[in-house]
């Protein structure tokens, strides 16, 4: 006859108060938790004074070398300024005429170009 595991102790009912915390917990996870005041006097030592008496420190925050932005990287300015107009589809399709005639390699060159003309 094979013996059983004994069975699990009722779970207690869980009570959380307004905040969604639970007021009066002394265990969690089958360790005792500290109370509320060794924790209080925890947090008026210095590192040095918690590894004497073996209480936890709090570890450095090691920064990774790894990643992120590297100074002088990504594309250099040239100069030009960014702006926005509106053109009838008309005027599109005569400045992409322009473009593809003149050989300009996009919309924004052959715009320039014929504002340049203008001035000239």
């Amino acid at each position: 006859m094979k013996s059983r595991p004994a069975k699990p102790a009722p779970a207690t009912s869980l009570v959380f108060d307004a905040e969604g915390y639970q007021p009066n917990l002394t265990h969690l996870g089958g360790s005792p938790l500290p109370a509320v005041e060794d924790l209080r006097s925890m947090t008026a030592l210095t590192p040095n004074q918690q590894a004497a008496l073996g209480l936890p420190t709090p570890a450095a925050v090691a920064r990774s070398l790894r990643g992120g932005a590297r100074a002088g990287a990504g594309r250099k300015p040239n100069g030009k300024i960014k702006k926005t107009i509106k053109l009838s589809p008309r005027a599109i399709s005569r400045v992409r005429t322009y473009a593809k005639r003149h050989g300009f390699a996009d919309f924004s060159a052959a715009i320039e170009d014929l504002a340049l003309r203008q001035t000239q």
